[in-house]
This record gives C-alpha cells, sequence and structure tokens, in this order.
C-alpha cells in the first residue's frame, strides 16, 4: 500500500512539475522577440520562473479533476485513446480552473487560453506518468 501511494505521488509530482513547465514553454516560446537573440539567455529562467508560479495551481487542477478521471479509467489507463481523453479532460480542466478562480470570461476567451494549455500539458504528463509508475506503458 505505501509503495503504490509512493509511486503515485512521484507521478503526481512529476505530472505537476512537466505541466508546469511545458505549460509555460508552449505560452513563452511564441512571444519570444526574434530581434534579440543576445537576451535569449533570459528565456530558461523566465520558463523556469512563470513555472513556479504555476505549480500550485497546475497541481490544485490536477488534484481536483485529474485525480477523480484517473479512478474511473484506471482499469483502461494502459489504451492509446485515455491519452486523448486525458488531453481533453486537462484542457477543459484548465479553462474550469480558471473559472473557478473567477478569471475566466466564456464570452470573451478563446477555446485556447493559458487554462487550457497548462492543463492539456499536465494531462498528458500525468497519463504518461501514471502508466509508467504502474508498468502499463505499451500503447494500445
Amino acid at each position: 500500500m505505501y509503495s503504490q501511494q509512493r509511486h503515485i505521488g512521484r507521478a503526481f509530482g512529476l505530472s505537476v512539475l512537466t505541466g508546469a513547465l511545458v505549460g509555460t514553454a508552449l505560452l513563452t516560446l511564441p512571444a519570444v522577440d526574434r530581434s534579440s537573440l543576445s537576451e535569449l539567455w533570459a528565456l530558461p529562467v523566465i520558463i523556469v520562473a512563470y513555472s513556479l508560479f504555476a505549480l500550485p495551481f497546475v497541481a490544485l487542477g490536477l488534484a481536483v479533476f485529474g485525480l477523480p478521471a484517473t479512478a474511473l479509467l484506471k482499469s483502461k489507463s494502459d489504451e492509446w485513446w485515455v491519452g486523448a481523453i486525458a488531453a481533453l479532460w486537462g484542457g477543459l480542466s484548465g479553462k474550469l480552473m480558471l473559472w473557478l478562480m473567477g478569471s475566466y470570461n466564456i464570452a470573451a476567451d478563446s477555446v485556447v487560453d493559458i487554462g487550457s494549455i497548462y492543463g492539456l500539458a499536465t494531462g498528458l504528463a500525468w497519463w504518461s506518468f501514471y502508466r509508467r509508475q504502474f508498468g502499463t506503458a505499451a500503447f494500445g
């Protein structure tokens, strides 16, 4: 029992870290000013700093939305289509997190926003790490 909790905790931590870093990178890289290549050294610092800020929100989203979904789909976690569901559910969960925090306007915001990007990255990371912790990493 303790070993299983430790494996879930490891998968959770890695997923939150990966989701925050990948989400921040996906949001930051398109905004990079390519005319000032001399300042690219700051890009990793910016990504890490914003990722640290995003960590608690990503963790809360995974805990509130991802863990219950995992319980529903646990027996099918090695199926490829669960990864697609994880990505979609993660994106929707990110939007829900923004709404719960009061910073989402359904009329003004687009389909892809900050919440959906962090959620998608975290959902895919959780699906991948959770499967690997329990030895079900074979695709389909």
